[in-house]
């Protein structure tokens, strides 16, 4: 008999790697997986997603740059059925934030 006490995960990240417990992987998948609807209905027609990377900037606000992202991601990508914010930064000249910037995964439907 085997049994899995632990799963390590190691990123890429020298210092990133995460133990799980093998007993909450079904809550953390049914959190990947929240959106059950959206996975059915891909399933039912046989879709495929991708996701890429766009970093966007705003002087205005995250909101704002959020919007600058999904604004210049919609000109080259066809598609698109959401984004999911990664990482939120400023950046600070003279002890005052010039611009809000954010990291964000772009969801499109690979086209046949």
């Amino acid at each position: 008999m085997c049994e899995i006490r632990d799963l390590t995960i190691q990123t890429s990240h020298p210092f990133s790697s995460v133990k799980i417990n093998p007993l909450t992987l079904p809550i953390m998948f049914v959190e990947w997986f929240k959106n059950g609807k959206e996975m059915i209905k891909m399933a039912e027609k046989e879709r495929v997603a991708r996701v890429t990377e766009v970093t966007a900037g705003s002087p205005k606000g995250f909101d704002d740059a959020v919007k600058v992202g999904f604004a210049r991601a919609s000109k080259t990508i066809r598609g698109i059925t959401g984004m999911r914010v990664m990482e939120f930064r400023v950046a600070a000249e003279k002890g005052k934030i010039v611009e809000y910037r954010v990291r964000l995964e772009v969801i499109f439907i690979l086209e046949k």
